[in-house]
């Protein structure tokens, strides 16, 4: 008896490559001589960012493990070989949290898994492997100066820093802390702040609802964005600002005057890029090195670019931005539970892939900045349907579908698919989709 699965190769470079396999034993799979990774894999040739034709492998289905090897050699000289196992795509369901970025000091390779259903009529599971050039994550954007934020695939965090969580369950979106989150490539913080005098008059605390999650601005956030800044200081992060309920009504007490203090006080002269009265979309990346980027959608509002008009919860709606700027956002995230958990994921899904495609449609207008949030919840907290849950969904969650659809895309230059804000972007392991939005930038 044997298992068999598809496994596909995009070559996200700019050099042809070829592929061969070596199984660790040929007890592993069906024949020697045919569907396994020896005969399957062998001199494959795949130009600089092509997609490659699904090739099926069969392995014993008695094996816990069929691990064997494929070596890249790129028509640049430089040869890459990173380890593949063939139970991970037809076990997927027990292996949803493997590894599944490796690479060396030129190439990465990215594993992304798909179920057997989403293959429509096919029988097999299949595994995705992205080749694309190793990527710095603390200093992607030193590679663009030339671009401006609206050109960008930037990856973000909803709610940041609630990587602690408080209260229920549903209150945490992330594990990875800022300081892990700047690191491993984040630059767009969503930050949902609360003033509390009876706490410290002069520091703005993080809530995600009702719920303080002990981090405070001043204190604990603004310390780590200003040392990644010093440390890369080609990089810029995007503040998009909020003010939370926290137990004090339906918006709080305005943080105005607070956060604009905290700002001044921390950020390095001249870093502080919150001009309303400006052309958001022409200045580059080399303008905006070490800079924090504000965009306000609390108000009173003194300072920063206003997005106060963002509508609440919806599928599309397009804004302005300071100087003849418009964003395009999706950020619906309320929806009624479903007969099964996946159905109501993949609702959030189809909301996020259309926004995907709006982006990088052909005739979309560079200037505008896409934003879009993957993240979701049902109107009322529900176990089963926490950040948690929606985001990864035992490999049915938003995060997942996002990989397996990025992993689709290559192309000189890069797809813009604009700024994503997602709930434990960490998952798919090995921040996936994180290294996966930056190498689609091209």
């Amino acid at each position: 008896m044997s298992v068999g699965f598809l496994i596909n190769f995009v070559n996200n470079t700019a050099e042809d490559v070829v592929l061969t396999a070596k199984a660790a034993s040929e007890k592993d799979w069906e024949t020697p001589d045919r569907a396994n990774p020896e005969a399957s894999i062998h001199d494959i040739r795949l130009a600089a960012f092509a997609v490659g034709a699904p090739i099926h492998l069969e392995r014993h289905d008695n094996r816990a493990t069929a691990p064997f090897a494929v070596t890249a050699a790129f028509s640049g000289g430089g040869v890459f070989v990173f380890q593949l196992d063939g139970c991970d795509a037809t076990e997927m369901n027990e292996r949803a949290s493997i590894p599944v970025s490796r690479g060396d000091d030129a190439f990465s390779a990215i594993q992304v898994l798909f179920h057997v259903s989403e293959n429509g009529d096919d029988t097999y599971n299949s595994m995705t492997i992205f080749l694309t050039p190793q990527v710095d994550t603390k200093r992607w954007m030193a590679s663009y100066p030339d671009r401006s934020l609206t050109q960008l695939n930037i990856p973000g965090t909803h709610d940041t820093g609630t990587y602690g969580g408080n209260g229920e369950s549903g209150t945490r979106c992330q594990t990875l802390s800022i300081e892990e989150q700047l690191d491993a490539g984040v630059r767009f913080l969503d930050l949902r702040l609360v003033l509390n005098p009876g706490a410290d008059p002069d520091d703005l605390g993080i809530f995600h609802g009702d719920y303080f999650q002990h981090v405070w601005l001043r204190k604990d956030i603004m310390p780590k964005v200003v040392k990644f800044l010093a440390d890369n200081p080609a990089e810029c992060v995007v503040f998009c600002v909020n003010r939370n309920s926290g137990l004090r009504g339906e918006k709080g007490e305005p943080i105005d005057a607070v956060l604009h203090k905290i700002l001044l006080e921390t950020v390095p002269p001249n870093k502080l890029y919150d001009d309303n009265a400006t052309v958001l979309h022409e200045r580059t990346l080399a303008d905006l090195q070490g800079c924090v980027v504000v965009l306000r959608q609390d108000v009173p509002r003194t300072f920063g670019f206003d997005v106060s008009n963002w509508p609440d919860d919806q599928a599309w709606s397009s804004t302005a931005i300071g100087v003849n700027g418009k964003v395009e956002m999706q950020n619906a995230y309320r929806y009624g539970l479903k007969r099964l958990p996946s159905i109501t994921f993949h609702d959030k899904w189809v909301n996020v892939k259309a926004h995907l495609d709006r982006a990088s449609a052909p005739a979309a207008n560079p200037a505008d900045w896409f934003i879009n949030f993957s993240s979701a919840s049902p109107p009322a907290p529900v176990a089963g349907y926490y950040p948690w849950d929606f985001a990864t969904g035992g490999g049915w969650g938003v995060n997942y579908l996002l990989s397996r659809h990025l992993v689709q895309y290559t192309a000189p230059g890069g797809v813009r698919f604009g700024t994503i804000v997602m709930d434990f972007p960490e998952k798919p392991d090995a921040n996936t989709l994180i290294r996966l939005l930056i190498g689609l930038n091209g």
